[in-house]
């Protein structure tokens, strides 16, 4: 029996040394799963994607980026604007010293719509600036708004 023993353990012997060699090429160099690594690191490039994509969302909506193209679309806009601003109290002016202006400033308010004023402001000439040939209809037409609103100066100077 001493024999049957023996064999019986080395048989366990051997059962034990195979499982743990399974497990063992489970594991990398550093005792680890070998898939855990790379599940780990899959796992956190995810993350970092969907961060970066719920960054832009965020930040394009609501944080005010904007793009190359929209920002060179507002600077013009706002150019645009400020040329508006500064070359309508020269239309008025130019308005104001006509000849006429009392007479015109009625005609022009016969008008019903500002479309229609800023045209008779146009064809007067007011909106046309010195050096330019044409005349400019947003100055034309802030200028008629200028003359038309309830704070227009009196023009009988």
């Amino acid at each position: 029996m001493p024999g049957g023993r023996s064999q019986a353990a080395s048989d366990a012997t051997r059962t034990e040394a195979v499982s743990l060699d399974t497990r063992n090429r489970k594991l990398d160099a550093h005792g680890t799963k070998a898939g855990a690594k790379e599940e780990a690191l899959r796992s956190v490039l995810w993350g970092a994607a969907a961060g970066a994509i719920a960054l832009a969302i965020v930040g394009f909506n609501w944080g005010g980026w904007v793009t190359a193209g929209a920002a060179e679309t507002l600077a013009q806009r706002r150019a645009a604007t400020a040329v508006v601003a500064a070359l309508t109290p020269i239309c008025v002016e130019e308005f104001r010293q006509a000849a006429d202006a009392s007479a015109n400033l009625a005609e022009m308010k016969k008008a019903a719509y500002v479309s229609d004023q800023s045209k008779f402001v146009e064809k007067g000439g007011w909106a046309t600036m010195p050096g330019s040939t044409e005349p400019n209809s947003a100055v034309a037409r802030t200028c008629a708004e200028s003359l038309g609103s309830e704070k227009a100066v009196d023009l009988r100077r």
